[in-house]
């Protein structure tokens, strides 16, 4: 009895590891095949936020089984607060959870004059981009520097290609606000 108990429990620890799955308050999981930009699942987060990082771009949730990490960016992130009790919406990017709804930028509504972000603008060329991570890094006269983003935003960024790009410095990392080929 003991064996089969161990051999369920290794059989489950990818769901867990991972926070696949309706046991850890999920619902709504399906998809498409994932491809680079493209998300590969959907669903929805149910619980009370317990952290909230506008620099990083992440909401925590504690569910009846978990806490769920999910991504956003700052302008995303501004909708919640500690201890709200939600339900997020979200699509995974190679395992990694961000918020629907993304594809747009940051908006100019959340960071434009009087904001607590500083605005900046850069142009360089594409040396890396992660999108499901949301980051991108962009050559320039000062180095190389980590820009981050909603993966939908990155989609059609590809390394070796030269950009502009305005973007809002939120506690020390700057968030993308809009990104195009070519210079300024």
């Amino acid at each position: 009895m003991r064996m089969r108990w161990l051999l369920g429990l290794a059989a489950a620890a990818p769901l867990v590891l991972y926070g696949a799955g309706p046991a850890l308050g999920q619902e709504g999981i399906g998809g498409g095949i994932g491809a680079y930009g493209e998300h590969s699942e959907t669903g929805t987060v149910h619980g009370v936020v317990q952290r909230l990082s506008f620099p990083r771009g992440l909401l925590e949730v504690s569910t009846a089984r978990g806490t769920i990490a999910v991504h956003g960016t700052p302008d995303q992130l501004s909708d919640y607060r500690i201890g709200d009790r939600v339900d997020v919406d979200y699509d995974d990017y190679a395992g990694i959870r961000w918020i629907s709804g993304g594809g747009g930028g940051m908006g100019i509504g959340g960071y434009g004059e009087g904001s607590y972000a500083v605005q900046g603008r850069a142009a360089g060329v594409v040396s890396h981009v992660n999108a499901a991570r949301g980051t991108m890094t962009i050559g320039g006269a000062e180095g190389p520097r980590i820009f981050h983003a909603h993966p939908d935003d990155l989609q059609d960024v590809i390394p070796g290609q030269f950009v502009s790009l305005d973007y809002a410095k939120v506690g020390g990392a700057r968030w993308v606000e809009d990104v195009s080929p070519g210079g300024p």
